[in-house]
């Protein structure tokens, strides 16, 4: 991956502040010292590895990982359909662009182009087939869904992800970088609704003054 030195600086400092961000707090104790230094230890780390990644995904959902293993948590994230219903994979496993795009995806809630509308359409019937059929497990029913190249795709194209191959290893810097990018993709969502929420109610609040206007003037 080849940035120059201004980049650089940017992502560093962009770094410095989403670390401050999750190191905050008003009381810090032991299990706080505990993870500041987890995420220390990850900005060193030279690939990060699948763990790594679950682990870090699961703080943009409503999953507590902290006092989970690492299968309880695997079992977690495939409940809420995060990652993969087959996927098998090793703790230790390299953490890879296309992986880490595939649990992105899934935590926006990215319905994406055309292509992956229709793997979710096909998902959908697969779901009803399975109702009909009375299988009720969810890790039993087909593994239909968008694929790794697809999400890292989707992923680069909302500027998350940089341009490579899918397969590429992530570093523990790489990792937090993304955590940062997510964020802040996350409170730029939050932003527009809350800006067209308002627009909404000054769009409704007009209207009624014009209502008003044309009852008093007939």
């Amino acid at each position: 991956m080849k940035f120059d030195i201004n980049k650089n600086c940017k992502i560093n400092l962009a770094l410095v502040c989403f670390c401050l961000f999750i190191f905050q707090s008003k009381d810090i104790s032991a299990e706080d010292n505990i993870n500041n230094n987890v995420y220390r230890e990850l900005t060193e780390k030279g690939v990060a590895t699948y763990e790594d990644g679950c682990r870090g995904i699961s703080h943009f959902t409503d999953i507590d990982e902290k006092n989970l293993t690492f299968d309880e948590l695997v079992l977690e994230l495939k409940k809420k359909e995060i990652i993969g219903k087959r996927w098998k994979y090793e703790a230790e496993k390299p953490l890879t662009r296309g992986i880490v795009s595939y649990m992105i995806c899934k935590v926006l809630k990215i319905k994406g182009g055309l292509t992956m509308r229709v793997i979710n359409a096909a998902k959908s019937c697969a779901g009803l087939m399975c109702s009909g059929l009375k299988i009720k497990n969810g890790l039993a029913a087909p593994d239909i869904g968008m694929t790794k190249r697809y999400a890292y795709l989707e992923c680069l194209d909302m500027g998350l992800m940089p341009a490579g191959h899918k397969e590429t290893f992530l570093t523990g810097h790489d990792l937090l970088a993304l955590m940062y990018r997510i964020e802040q993709h996350i409170k730029a969502g939050e932003k527009d609704k809350k800006h067209e929420k308002e627009k909404g109610k000054e769009n409704e609040q007009e209207k009624q003054e014009q209502s008003k206007s044309e009852e008093s003037s007939g």
